[in-house]
């Protein structure tokens, strides 16, 4: 008998010990990752819940947004703007109380509202390089009057684009601005243009009416960089307009 209880113990160990040699050897990638161990590095593709109000947004104050991925564990934050305006929007310190839009980032709004601050309080004055590049759900951007200046490509290939309001500070329209805006028709133009970039508004195929704020003579101080064709269309120009 205590020969017999001595070889199932021996036998006992050895499971034991190839049981521990296998577990030594799983592959990383085989991990179940835990809910409570934070952001695991084999947590390759993040699978976030829904976005959970940790602050809501009040008149003038900004709120905060926080969701969870169901693997690892890591949890994001998103500020939301008070009150209509678009949240996920990317914002770029300038460094001198200012900032950009860099990108859309998480935003999937058709109708994108841009705050005239950001969460830090610093005023939006720009649109980045192709910023909104490819938007093509987009159908309206409401811009800020606080802008001053709107980078290359920022609004190119918008293809559901109609019509847009370019506020009174904006001075300078980069390259190829909004490009490819196949079904954009109108835009407002303030007097205070100056600069409208190479291949702008190329391709705007539709375009039937600008509406300037200046005079026909401020209009002829604008440089109107080549490929702007649609800006040219005879009849298509409207000067001193005053928006309702």
């Amino acid at each position: 008998m205590k020969k017999l209880l001595g070889i199932l113990l021996l036998f006992s160990l050895c499971l034991s010990v190839f049981a521990c040699d296998n577990t030594d050897k799983t592959d990383p990638d085989d991990i179940k990752v835990g809910e409570d161990e934070g952001e695991d590095k084999n947590c390759k593709k993040h699978d976030y819940g829904i976005w959970d109000i940790v602050k809501y947004p009040t008149k003038d104050a900004w709120g905060q947004n926080k969701r969870t991925c169901t693997k690892c564990g890591k949890t994001e934050y998103q500020e939301i703007p008070f009150g209509s305006y678009s949240v996920g929007l990317v914002y770029v310190s300038n460094g001198d109380g200012t900032c950009d839009i860099e990108r859309v980032g998480t935003c999937d709004d058709t109708e994108i509202i841009i705050p005239p601050t950001n969460s830090a309080g610093e005023k939006v004055t720009g649109i980045r390089e192709f910023a909104f590049y490819q938007c093509v759900e987009v159908t309206s951007f409401v811009l800020p009057d606080s802008l001053v200046s709107i980078s290359a490509g920022a609004f190119s290939a918008c293809y559901k684009l109609t019509s847009i309001v370019i506020p009174d500070g904006v001075a300078f329209i980069g390259n190829s601005g909004f490009y490819d805006c196949k079904k954009l028709n109108a835009i407002v133009l303030p007097v205070a243009m100056k600069t409208i970039g190479y291949n702008c508004f190329d391709l705007c195929n539709r375009m039937s009416r600008i509406f300037y704020s200046g005079s026909e003579s401020d209009w002829k101080n604008i440089t109107i960089h080549t490929g702007n064709e649609p800006l040219h269309k005879k009849g298509i120009l409207v000067c001193n307009y005053v928006e309702k």
